[in-house]
């Protein structure tokens, strides 16, 4: 039975436990843009995860992905630079009882048609530019750079901050993406399988809440 989605993408990252972590670090934190006075914020990702929301002809689903790990450089609460990885590897359907058809829509998300797991584990989303615009609802809007299977492109993200102490909330608001700016020429016909089901926009929302280092 074959699938063919565009995905909405809900992401909520929660941060709540401080545990102790291997060093394993993808995300080094000499790649990002910082200075000597700007503060280290670490998104706890065992408490992290993501929610998908995807749609063919005739039926929408849903499931989780988890978040690799996140680093972000703040400076007088505004970021400075910042870098997200998300595991396509962990891909999750919560909504088919059936395990057959769980598992045959899991494989189609993870082939060439969409995320290529195979040969691109994570998507990663960058901030290397500390500029951003605010308008009069206190919205934020900048550049950012999304890289998935292997392609990078230049996007713009827009979202609210809230503070306490030692932690900062961030909700980026609606983003949507289009998944033929990350395709691969080389898989034309897939491509073309995949243009006569499938929607090319992809929408993302992310909650992300940050811990002072």
């Amino acid at each position: 039975m074959q699938w063919y989605y565009t995905l909405t993408f809900l992401v909520l990252i929660l941060a709540c436990k401080n545990e102790k972590k291997e060093n394993t670090s993808l995300v080094s934190s000499r790649n990002l843009i910082h200075d000597t006075i700007s503060e280290l914020f670490i998104l706890d990702t065992a408490q992290s995860i993501v929610y998908w929301q995807g749609s063919n002809w005739k039926n929408t689903h849903n499931g989780s992905i988890k978040i690799k790990e996140g680093k972000f450089f703040l400076k007088n609460d505004s970021i400075i630079s910042a870098s997200v990885l998300i595991d396509m590897n962990t891909i999750k359907n919560l909504d088919l009882s059936d395990e057959k058809e769980r598992q045959e829509l899991i494989e189609e998300l993870k082939s060439q048609l969409f995320f290529d797991t195979e040969n691109f584990q994570y998507i990663t989303l960058d901030i290397k530019d500390k500029h951003f615009i605010v308008d009069s609802n206190r919205v934020e809007t900048r550049q950012a750079l999304l890289t998935m299977k292997g392609i990078t492109k230049p996007i713009s993200i827009s979202y609210r901050k809230g503070y306490s102490k030692d932690a900062m909330l961030i909700t980026i608001s609606a983003l949507r993406l289009n998944r033929k700016d990350w395709s691969n020429p080389s898989t034309g016909i897939i491509e073309m399988i995949a243009d006569k089901v499938v929607e090319d926009t992809i929408t993302l929302h992310a909650k992300i809440l940050l811990e002072k280092k």
